[in-house]
């Protein structure tokens, strides 16, 4: 895919070509297809935003972002200053092995 239509391409998407779909030109194909989903502009600023955090630009996630399907980042639930749980006495099991034995 060294043809014209490449070199006139916008730099964003020169560069994902040769960087992640040089050995795989029909899954960029995809790719460009989407514009018949949205205008170049929209494609290329997905593409660069998808790029920015580090997110493979593969067509699905491309579509989900488009779409706006993409899941929400979950909060971390990191709680454990509110809930205090007391460490079981585990001597308790002692007994009941005394007692059965």
């Amino acid at each position: 895919m060294h043809s014209k239509v490449i070199q006139q391409a916008p730099d964003t998407l020169q560069n994902l070509y040769k960087s992640h779909y040089l050995d795989r030109p029909l899954d960029f194909i995809q790719i460009l297809s989407l514009t018949e989903e949205c205008s170049l502009d929209e494609l290329i600023a997905v593409i660069e935003k998808l790029q920015k955090i580090h997110v493979s630009p593969e067509c699905a996630t491309i579509r989900m972002v488009l779409n706006k399907d993409v899941v929400q980042a979950v909060e971390s639930l990191e709680v454990y200053d509110l809930i205090n749980v007391q460490e079981p006495d585990l001597t308790v099991y002692d007994c009941v092995v005394e007692c059965v034995a």
